[in-house]
């Protein structure tokens, strides 16, 4: 019994994967591609030197909230006050980043 019930599974997937198979075409240019091409190299590396400007200020705000945190806890105080100095912090870089 326990193998009609595997022979019809494998059945079942065999056909599945027939259906799946069929007319391949030739890909078309998608949306991104057309507009890659269409574009002058000037603006893409305006728009790189511009991502990478936004990614050094996020970086630098980044490493300078991770100083001001490691400032927070240098003389060790109590959980409870590291937790509401760090609230604060955070709430304050939430802008910049």
């Amino acid at each position: 019994m326990r193998h009609i019930y595997i022979c019809a599974l494998l059945a079942i997937l065999s056909l599945l994967l027939c259906a799946c198979g069929g007319e391949t075409t030739e890909p078309t240019e998608s949306a991104s591609e057309q507009r890659d091409t269409a574009e002058p190299d000037t603006t893409r590396d305006e728009l790189k030197a511009s991502g990478e400007a936004v990614a050094k200020e996020i970086l630098a705000a980044y490493d300078q909230a991770v100083a001001d945190a490691l400032e927070l806890v240098n003389d060790k105080p109590s959980a409870a006050e590291v937790k509401v100095k760090l609230q604060e912090l955070i709430d304050g870089y939430k802008e910049k980043m």
